[in-house]
């Protein structure tokens, strides 16, 4: 293979995998410095965005949220022309990779932190969206946050990624296609009071485990208001969203856990896309995806969705 990835189409299954050699050399946890920790800003690459006091400098101590380039990066820009023709089942892995450290204290919990500090995060979510989703080689920017090594997380200190490709990928383009299709329906529906799958309503957000939920306590944070993107969350949505999102961590770690894992989803439509309500999605990780899954595709959940929203909803009330 002659360039940093590439993605390969299986003509008998009909999937796509990215085949990334450099990730397999990205750090694991590990018990010595870590690389993310405030004064360690030298062990990172150069940061391309950052929220830290005033009198500070770039890659410097004195900061609350960096972003940096993905070390290890699933897709990177370059050259592609160099590449050739690229055809359905073989092209390059083009895009860019980028780690969202959020904290400058090894944190390694969503739990663990403040609602003004999850803010601070949210800022550089929005931040680097609307960056990325600028470009006109950018067709899909996905934000994501694994948690534990259940969900992913190779280093515990508390970060997320962004990645942004130049295609849809085709379960986000179905799942795009699908919710459009839905009209308002898909969560109408979750704002009568005695929906059973509805964990918490605020002035802008509803909080519900889906009645088709994959994972056990699986929920979906969705604004009130219809809009494309997390780049157009107005302050005082970001503000809330983040006390939520805190608020709603600690349910989790009340049930599941201090060291419950997870992933935090930001699931919005790809560019041009008649859909145009995005939402986050968390799920923990309670299960290991096994052979029936991997087999068919399908997911066992063994906590009825309707009993997750009465426990999340009983803390989050308490």
């Amino acid at each position: 293979m002659n360039f940093p990835s590439e993605w390969r189409l299986d003509p008998l299954k009909g999937h796509q995998v990215l085949i990334c050699p450099a990730r397999e050399q990205r750090l694991q946890h590990s018990p010595g410095a870590c690389p993310f920790c405030e004064s360690h800003e030298k062990e990172t690459t150069q940061e391309v965005f950052a929220i830290r006091q005033e009198s500070t400098a770039a890659n410097q101590p004195g900061w609350s949220v960096r972003v940096v380039p993905n070390r290890y990066p699933a897709v990177s820009q370059f050259d592609r022309s160099a590449f050739g023709i690229s055809s359905p089942e073989i092209r390059p892995g083009y895009g860019a990779s980028e780690v969202v450290i959020e904290t400058p204290d090894h944190l390694t919990h969503l739990h663990q932190f403040s609602s003004l500090q999850w803010e601070q995060v949210l800022i550089a979510w929005q931040q680097r969206f609307s960056y990325w989703n600028s470009h006109s080689e950018i067709q899909f920017v996905q934000i994501f946050r694994n948690q534990g090594r259940a969900g992913g997380a190779s280093l515990e200190h508390a970060h997320s990624q962004v990645v942004a490709v130049d295609f849809v990928p085709e379960q986000v383009q179905r799942e795009a296609d699908r919710f459009s299709k839905a009209g308002n329906s898909w969560y109408s529906k979750y704002l009568s009071e005695n929906c059973p799958e509805l964990v918490l309503a605020t002035e802008s957000w509803l909080v519900v485990c889906p009645p088709t939920s994959r994972f056990a306590y699986e929920s979906w944070i969705i604004p009130r208001r219809g809009y494309r993107s997390i780049d157009l969350m107005t302050d005082f949505e970001r503000t809330t969203l983040a006390d939520i999102t805190v608020k709603l961590s600690k349910a989790y770690q009340t049930i599941l856990g201090v060291d419950w894992a997870s992933n935090l989803l930001l699931k919005s439509p790809p560019k041009r896309h008649r859909w145009d309500h995005w939402y986050l999605e968390f799920t923990p990780r309670t299960q290991t995806i096994a052979g029936w899954e991997l087999a068919t595709g399908q997911l066992f959940n063994t906590v009825d969705p309707a009993h997750a929203s009465f426990k999340l909803r009983a803390i989050l009330e308490s």
